[in-house]
């Protein structure tokens, strides 16, 4: 008999490593040449842990390519898949693609000091430490969500910084005794990001104390002072 048949398996994509997110997709492109005719063409999977419902999203038989779901991989794992190719003499080869499955940031804390406090007068700091990942850099987000409000609200842009102060953060309703969850979120380079949330306590402060009043114009009682503080909390509630 001549040579085997020789073949190629690659993927059809330059990175380096895949999110698992749902709804997205590998395709892998095979070739195969032969001296005689071919015939079978087969894709398995020859390395990783098993996966539930199987890797593949389109046929597997008598075809150089095909496609696997992302989303049923598991984050962190390497997998190996192989295109066999069998010639009319039963000789065979083969060519095989690896996927690298990249795991979001792990290992690490978010909080939020203090876990209660008022609007407009306290700064809350929000903390998202000791994250750790193989993709650097890591971005952070955060956010906050009154309890019974369906959206979550920016609290920061993605940032850089693993803190981050504000006193502007939304009034908890009465009804759910002023809670708000606070969100934390860190990203690698890729893009996979873990997400953390907290429960704070956020309620209104009371400016008709005369001598908060006072304190918050300053020393000779700005009442200026004092009504644009009290717009900017009525405008959050």
């Amino acid at each position: 008999p001549g040579a085997p048949p020789s073949v190629t398996a690659a993927a059809d994509s330059t990175e380096t490593k895949y999110n698992p997110t749902p709804g997205t997709y590998l395709t892998f492109v095979g070739t195969a040449t032969s001296s005689v005719s071919i015939t079978s063409l087969a894709w398995t999977q020859v390395e990783g842990d098993a996966v539930a419902g199987g890797a593949f999203f389109t046929a597997t038989d008598d075809v150089l390519s095909t496609t696997i779901a992302l989303s049923r991989l598991t984050p962190g794992a390497t997998y190996t898949f192989r295109l066999t190719v069998v010639d009319s003499t039963d000789q065979s080869g083969y060519g095989e693609v690896a996927v690298l499955m990249n795991s979001a940031p792990s290992s690490g804390t978010f909080d939020v000091d203090p876990s209660s406090g008022y609007s407009m007068e306290t700064d809350f700091t929000f903390e998202c430490l000791n994250w750790v990942d193989d993709d650097l850099p890591l971005k952070y987000t955060f956010a906050s969500q009154p309890f019974g409000v369906a959206e979550r609200s920016p609290v920061a842009d993605e940032q850089a910084s693993q803190t981050y102060t504000t006193e502007l953060l939304p009034l908890g309703a009465p009804e759910h005794q002023y809670r708000v969850r606070a969100w934390g979120d860190v990203a690698d380079s890729y893009g996979a990001t873990t997400e953390e949330s907290t429960t704070i306590t956020v309620e209104q402060y009371d400016y008709n104390s005369l001598g908060r009043r006072r304190r918050l114009g300053g020393a000779r009682g700005d009442d200026d002072a004092v009504a644009l503080l009290l717009g900017a909390d009525a405008a959050l509630s």
